[in-house]
């Protein structure tokens, strides 16, 4: 066992066993790590497992608050020496997501505040920005076109994204799906990350399932069934591609075009996490869509159903659009879905004889933001380059959900 402060040996090992015991389900690199840090926590203030334990259960009796948070004053202070120290911004956060965890499987939640968790730009993930995603897409075959606007629709890491089948896609793909719903336990924490496949990546998905179907002059046309990868090599055997093959890749482009060396697949990840927090969205809901492990306790009550989730993913994708400006058709597709999406409730709410003002109120509010949503693609309209047809049949549709939305 690694050293803590020698103070009353036969029961210091109490605390710290008992945790490592609760966490016995993380991988072992994880467990390592987190003792590693916590340890290092102990040494830092001078204190035992169990010190800690019953400091904390005095500090919550103090009337006075800022004894209460002792303990988080503690960890702030713990953070900022490791930054001082030259630790990178990922060392921090597992040393954050290590102590918290303690206090956590004690049954001593910590209340951090939303500026406490350690963040900055590490190596080789920076965020993505939209002009780096228009940029690789305008530069990239379609396979990659597919694959970079899924990673930032969905925000799954490439170890995710590999395992993927075509089954997993297939019903929504097939049945043209407006948002496709996709639920995977990710491989690193083994936790259900419930994504949503949005209309951008949707369209090139399509158009990447199509090439594969025709074939190109490396790859043999495909009768793609539900299993053959949702990404597949570029050879005459189907077979997904690698974890290496796909970073390497993105890399690849990033650097051809110039930009920011820091960037790297995982800058998608971050993209969307980014941009679903800057829509307003919980921060919790997010954390259920990355199949993130949600730490403190209270937040571990938060469950949104797969709805509330698909429509708070819906109502925030404006900002995971890159091509927002341009992309009338998939800001219509969106439209439609909401209007749809309206249209249950009011059955539902009719049916259980329900007419609650404040339900109500919310449908009026939905209905007012696609009337103006509406208005506001008649006149982008007019600076797209589409054709006289496309633009009418887009037109024919606006002014159908006009009609709904007035229902």
């Amino acid at each position: 066992m690694l050293g803590v402060p020698h103070v009353h040996v036969g029961k210091q090992l109490d605390a710290l066993e008992y945790w490592m015991g609760e966490i016995a389900n993380r991988s072992e690199g994880t467990r390592t790590k987190y003792q590693e840090y916590f340890i290092k926590f102990c040494k830092w203030l001078g204190k035992t497992p169990d010190q800690l334990i019953e400091e904390r259960k005095q500090d919550l009796k103090d009337d006075d608050q800022r004894e209460q948070r002792k303990i988080e004053s503690h960890l702030k202070g713990f953070i900022a020496y490791l930054e001082k120290e030259g630790m990178s911004v990922a060392t921090q956060q597992v040393a954050y997501a290590a102590i918290r965890s303690f206090f956590e499987m004690h049954y001593q939640p910590l209340r951090m505040r939303k500026g406490d968790y350690p963040r900055g730009e590490s190596l080789g993930s920076r965020v993505a920005t939209k002009d780096d995603i228009r940029k690789i897409y305008e530069e990239a075959p379609t396979r990659i076109r597919a694959l970079i606007l899924f990673l930032k629709d969905t925000g799954l890491r490439v170890s995710d994204v590999i395992r993927l089948t075509y089954g997993d896609l297939a019903q929504g793909l097939e049945k043209d799906e407006k948002f496709i719903p996709l639920s995977i336990i990710t491989k690193k924490n083994k936790i259900v990350a419930k994504t949503f496949v949005g209309p951008e990546a949707i369209q090139a998905l399509q158009e990447y399932f199509v090439e594969r179907r025709t074939g190109t002059r490396s790859v043999p046309p495909e009768d793609i069934a539900s299993d053959h990868p949702l990404f597949r090599k570029r050879s005459p055997k189907v077979k997904a591609i690698s974890r290496s093959g796909m970073s390497s890749t993105i890399t690849f482009y990033a650097q051809k075009l110039g930009i920011n060396s820091a960037f790297s697949a995982h800058s998608f990840r971050k993209f969307f996490q980014t941009q679903l927090e800057a829509s307003g969205i919980n921060s919790n809901w997010i954390d259920h869509m990355l199949g993130h492990r949600l730490i403190n306790s209270r937040d571990s009550y938060s469950k949104p159903t797969c709805e509330q989730l698909k429509e708070a993913y819906m109502k925030s994708y404006p900002h995971l659009m890159v091509f927002k400006e341009s992309n009338v058709e998939a800001r219509i597709n969106m439209l439609e879905t909401q209007v749809a999406e309206r249209d249950r409730i009011i059955e539902s709410l009719v049916a259980n004889g329900t007419t609650k003002a404040t339900e109500m109120k919310s449908l009026q509010s939905k209905i007012e933001d696609v009337v103006k949503e509406n208005s506001e693609l008649k006149q982008r309209l007019n600076r797209t380059t589409l054709t006289e047809d496309q633009v009418q049949e887009l037109l024919r549709r606006i002014e159908k959900l006009e009609k709904q939305a007035q229902e």
